[in-house]
């Protein structure tokens, strides 16, 4: 698990209440690793998505 893009994005926005990763940092999993990694897929997708499109980062 490498969450490269989405701790670039959780640093930017720490303590902002602003970060647009929070739908799926909040989000309940079940705590297997198929799960996790599944999880930690998305949330590097959306990250990278997001650092792409950094115009997107200041909504």
């Amino acid at each position: 698990m490498n969450l490269n893009y989405a701790a670039q994005i959780c640093r930017t926005f720490k303590g902002s209440g602003k970060c647009p990763l929070s739908g799926i940092c909040k989000e309940p999993i079940e705590l297997s690793r198929e799960k996790v990694e599944a999880w930690s897929k998305r949330m590097e997708f959306k990250a990278k998505d997001l650092l792409e499109d950094g115009g997107r980062l200041n909504e």
